[in-house]
């Protein structure tokens, strides 16, 4: 592993992760390289859902975990599960499934391998070792558990070539032809970090700055607004649970990852007790009687405005506060962004649109242009904004009987308890009031939020009722921008007509949930490194989807 430094990130296939051994012989060669990348990847392959006690014991022992740091418990279900380690700088992918579609679903170049016996009942041959092949670049190094897992020949035959005759040499991928792939839009070359502009500091975009900045980009925010989640993200506070449905779908399984990923963010950045707190979400179903309670253990209230601001204090972020961009023009290879006036605001060589429900608009300014500029094939669909209304009130001496001790879910949802200052606040909501009807009034909406109390939880409504109907409820109004799948939209926008520019926006009511996974999953793409999920659950958020674009 001598050139560490020649490339963004440093990404390891292991098909073999057993105890960690691997990963940790990896991260000690990472910590002690004298020009290390910003990031190491370990992705790793297995058949079912490993117990990571024994491999927590091993990053314990040779001091790359602390002790106090528990193992982490990995999601039984198939697929990709991402955990942030050393300040989120060192990535375990864990992959879990079948060794050949395993393969075929991963959207990244490995510069190292290592090649262990069978993964499960399955076995080295030829398909998975072109499979293999894929994800390797001419030099990509391959270490192989002795006896060799595969054959030789088989070895040869997919590029494979040992670096000398002596018995448990290394390999490398060495073909003697021009590797050629159905993949080219996954196999770009990384993005150099440079310069790049983010537009909007909700949460959306307060995300991406930093997942950008900590694999080395300088990042400048600009924001229409005054001070940084000012929009939806403004939001007092918000809960953080994910959407399961009983059939366990994609939906599902995006809102698990989500969520997840916005766990290790917040254990990371954010004060404890204070700004966040994990103690989980009971999901009500009083409404619905066909679905079953259920308590998510891995639900959390976190406080917006304390998540954007801790992203934006990340080294190498920028923030440009009353900088509202008003059109985009192509600069040369990169992009200028300029004010109403049409005065620049800044240039950069990659932009992305974090604007929510502005981000459609921004796009189509390309097409002012002058002739002769490269037209957008296509156009984003509006986002249309939904307003909403949440009703919170401080909590009194004494009332602790007449709230759940954790936060609920269901027919709208209740935050019993939110330090705020050097008092304690609930919280309940949220109207959802789309543009095509009468906008609800301050007190209508507020009747509604009871009436969504009355049916979640009648003890705790009946306690409030009075504060309601005398007018001691406070409200917090905003609005979400929405897709026609209620999903969001991440990655790149017209890459062969403008390359450089992409979104990350449409979060809805979910901004908690997505916006990290967006944030994730849009570095990624720019960096050439492994995803954080799947490709098939990454397609259902493209911003080139159906559900977002129309073809000019």
């Amino acid at each position: 592993m001598a050139d560490w430094g020649a490339r963004p990130a440093w990404c390891v296939l292991d098909t073999h992760f057993q105890d960690g051994a691997h990963l940790i012989r990896a991260w000690r060669a990472w910590q002690h390289a004298p020009h290390r990348t910003p990031l190491l990847h370990h992705v790793a392959l297995l058949p079912a859902a490993p117990d990571l006690a024994s491999a927590w014991a091993g990053l314990r022992a040779a001091g790359l975990v602390t002790a106090s740091l528990p193992a982490p418990v990995c999601p039984s279900e198939a697929g990709m599960h991402r955990l942030e380690l050393q300040d989120g700088r060192v990535l375990l992918t864990l992959c879990i499934g079948a060794l050949l579609p395993l393969l075929r679903s991963l959207q990244f170049v490995a510069d190292a391998v290592y090649l262990g016996h069978a993964h499960g009942a399955e076995a080295w041959d030829t398909w998975t070792l072109k499979a293999l092949a894929r994800l390797c670049r001419p030099g990509t190094s391959l270490e192989a558990q002795a006896p060799l897992p595969a054959p030789a020949a088989l070895l040869r035959q997919t590029g494979f070539a040992p670096a000398s005759d002596a018995p448990g040499a290394a390999w490398t991928f060495a073909p003697g032809w021009t590797p050629g792939t159905s993949r080219a839009p996954w196999r770009q070359p990384p993005a150099r970090p440079t310069d790049c502009v983010v537009v909007g500091a909700g949460l959306a975009g307060a995300a991406v700055a930093a997942a950008l900045a900590r694999r080395g980009w300088s990042v400048t925010v600009l924001d229409t607004a005054p001070a940084p989640a000012a929009g939806a993200s403004g939001l007092p506070a918000g809960l953080l649970v994910p959407q399961v449905a009983r059939d366990a779908g994609a939906r599902s399984r995006l809102s698990a990852a989500g969520v997840r990923l916005m766990r290790q963010w917040c254990r990371r950045l954010l004060h404890e007790g204070r700004d966040w707190a994990p103690i989980g979400v009971q999901q009500m179903s009083r409404a619905n009687p066909l679905e079953q309670e259920r308590w998510h253990a891995d639900g959390a209230w976190v406080r917006l405005a304390a998540f954007v601001d801790a992203c934006l204090a990340q080294p190498g972020i920028r923030l440009r506060a009353g900088a509202g961009v008003h059109r985009l023009r192509r600069d040369g290879n990169g992009w200028a962004l300029l004010d109403a006036n049409g005065g620049p605001l800044a240039r950069a060589s990659q932009v992305v649109l974090a604007a929510a429900g502005a981000t459609p608009a921004l796009i189509a300014t390309l097409r002012q242009d002058p002739p002769g500029a490269p037209i957008p094939a296509c156009q984003l669909r509006p986002m249309p904004p939904v307003a909403g209304q949440v009703s919170w009130g401080w909590r009194r001496a004494g009332d602790a009987e007449d709230f759940p001790p954790t936060p609920v879910n269901g027919d709208g949802h209740l935050l019993p308890a939110v330090p705020l200052g050097k008092r304690t606040a609930w919280f309940a909501g949220a109207t959802y009031e789309p543009p095509s009807e009468p906008a609800l009034t301050e007190a209508q909406a507020h009747a509604q939020n009871l009436e969504r109390l009355l049916r979640l939880l009648p003890a705790t409504a009946q306690a409030l009722r009075a504060d309601f109907t005398e007018g001691r409820v406070l409200a917090w109004r905003g609005q979400r921008s929405t897709t026609a799948d209620r999903l969001p939209g991440v990655g790149p926008v017209l890459q062969a007509d403008a390359p450089g520019l992409w979104i990350s926006a449409g979060m809805g009511s979910r901004g908690l949930t997505y916006a990290v996974l967006c944030a994730e999953l849009l570095a990624a793409q720019l960096g050439a490194e492994p995803w954080p999920l799947e490709a098939g659950l990454a397609r259902l958020l493209a911003a080139g989807r159906p559900a977002l674009s129309d073809h000019l």
